[in-house]
């Protein structure tokens, strides 16, 4: 967000219109070349379920003290993303 207020970016188009120049400039200050070139990710499988794999589960009870407000008393699970990088919400 930074680099796009420094350089008067303030439209969709703009930014797509910087990017590519944004891009060239951060891989040529970040970019390392890897240690070992031979890609060593195995391929998925039908049995590999991302959706599942990649999920927030957490489990909650409510008391019966909150029964006046939810209803009834429950168990409930919820399921999200699962919060990674920067942001650590509940997961949606």
């Amino acid at each position: 967000m930074k680099e796009l207020r420094l350089a008067g970016v303030s439209t969709m188009e703009a930014g797509n219109a910087f990017l590519p120049t944004f891009m060239a400039d951060y891989n040529a200050r970040f970019a390392k070349a890897p240690f070992n070139d031979k890609d060593l990710h195995r391929p998925m499988t039908p049995r590999d379920r991302l959706d599942e794999t990649f999920i927030w589960r957490a489990e909650r009870t409510l008391l019966r003290s909150w029964t006046s407000l939810m209803g009834d008393w429950r168990s409930a699970t919820r399921a999200g993303a699962c919060p990674t990088g920067p942001s650590t919400g509940s997961g949606g």
